[in-house]
């Protein structure tokens, strides 16, 4: 890129002597700055490709993490379906106790026998005496 600007300014410079003592100074100055903007310009292409791995790095390690996240999501899930399948038996098996519990408290409670009354002997009563 230099050297066509570079032989561009030349030719122009030579095709008239008399510019060319005049601009000598200001041809310098402007080469020198044409060499700055182009390491500039180097750099910033080097940048932007640095910050172009930089990102697609960043998206590979982003993408990973989110399988991650959504194995271990699905784990979860998964663990959260037997939990609830297995309260869904228990809750089955509270329902019929209840249903049991119920029937029995319709009827009365338990069967219950009347229990026949005993006598129990009186003791003999007391003479006085005593034997020991």
């Amino acid at each position: 890129m230099t050297s066509g600007i570079r032989a561009k300014f030349e030719r122009g410079a030579m095709a008239r002597p008399d510019i060319n003592r005049g601009l000598s100074n200001e041809g310098a100055a402007l080469e020198a700055r044409l060499d700055r903007l182009e390491a500039t310009m180097a750099d910033g292409d080097k940048k932007i490709t640095e910050c172009f791995d930089s990102v697609e790095t960043l998206e590979g390690a982003m993408k990973i993490a989110l399988d991650g996240i959504k194995e271990d999501f699905a784990g979860v899930v998964d663990s959260l379906r037997k939990e609830i399948d297995n309260l869904r038996v228990v809750n089955e098996d509270l329902k019929a106790n209840i249903t049991v519990l119920e029937r029995a408290v319709a009827n009365g409670g338990l069967s219950q026998r009347e229990i026949p009354k005993l006598r129990i002997p009186e003791p003999k009563p007391f003479n006085g005496t005593r034997d020991a």
